[in-house]
């Protein structure tokens, strides 16, 4: 049992570093090293490189029993990126077998 938490662990880290924590440090990057004369231009690349992984958290959510639209908790600061995420990406290494109970008005396959 000891062994599938820490294989779980690791996945979940994994998912982790490649959805979101990639993400986040190239738009510290890309803020640093591209000096554009238009701030609108920078911001937008910064934040469109930032707000990447809510789409394949949208994906993902419904399959561990989360809404789609509770992506959007990945917009609060910190808990999004560190707390919610890794919630979503721990379920979701666990897929197969599910450790957590249905929502009420989710459909029982």
């Amino acid at each position: 049992m000891r062994q599938h938490k820490i294989i779980r662990f690791i996945l979940t880290l994994l998912l982790w570093a490649i959805l979101v924590g990639a993400p986040n440090y190239l738009s510290i990057v890309a803020d640093r090293r591209i000096d554009l004369e238009s701030m609108v231009l920078s911001d937008s690349i910064h934040l469109a490189i930032f707000l990447s992984p809510m789409l394949p958290l949208a994906l993902v959510a419904r399959m561990v029993s989360y809404r789609a639209r509770d992506c959007l908790f990945y917009l609060i600061p910190f808990y999004g990126v560190y707390v919610f995420s890794i919630t979503i990406l721990w379920r979701f290494a666990y897929l197969p077998a599910r450790d957590w109970p249905q929502r009420p008005n989710e459909n029982r396959i």
